[in-house]
């Protein structure tokens, strides 16, 4: 008895240290969330949606850019699932495959930075970034160092998933020539 009774404390404990968590995120995190979100959408609407798209339709035409730039500023400036519609309006479908791929590359490295852009990757962060600070590290430097990294990741994996789309496409249509 005393062992089931210690269980279940156990996992009350356990309950109980996941909601002090959830209650300073809501302190702190949430706000942030809501006013970066805010700002972000406030400066989209001044600027002009269309001079976005615009400028976007231009930028896609460099593939360095298309998998770097063009998915951050995507998911930084037109968080949730509205980067991901606007991406499927302005690039061509050999490019979207490398697109999908970037853009789920920057979404916990970004965190640091921009809280806002996927706020259910914040627990992946917030996890590397303890362990950075447990290290010696401070977050301001995580968070750069996290971003930097990614935009090199992004990069690299955006030319791999570019060449092998290229080549499974290129080797289906000669496998079958309808």
């Amino acid at each position: 008895m005393t062992g089931i009774v210690n269980a279940i404390q156990s996992v009350l404990s356990l309950f109980s240290a996941a909601g002090a968590g959830a209650l300073a995120m809501a302190g702190s995190i949430i706000p942030t969330y809501l006013c970066i979100y805010t700002f972000v959408v406030s400066i989209v609407r001044l600027i002009g949606a269309e001079r976005v798209q615009g400028v976007l339709h231009k930028v896609v035409k460099i593939p360095l850019l298309r998998w770097t730039i063009v998915p951050a500023f995507l998911l930084t400036f037109v968080p949730g699932i509205g980067g991901y519609v606007l991406a499927q309006q302005m690039l061509d479908e050999d490019q979207k495959p490398a697109y999908s791929d970037t853009s789920l590359t920057y979404l916990h490295p970004s965190m640091g930075i921009f809280p806002h852009v996927h706020a259910a990757e914040y627990f992946v962060y917030g996890g590397l970034a303890a362990g950075y600070a447990a290290a010696g590290g401070t977050p301001a430097n995580f968070a750069l160092r996290a971003l930097l990294s990614a935009l090199v990741v992004m990069a690299i994996r955006g030319f791999t998933t570019d060449t092998l789309y290229a080549w499974m496409k290129k080797r289906t249509q000669a496998a079958n020539p309808s």
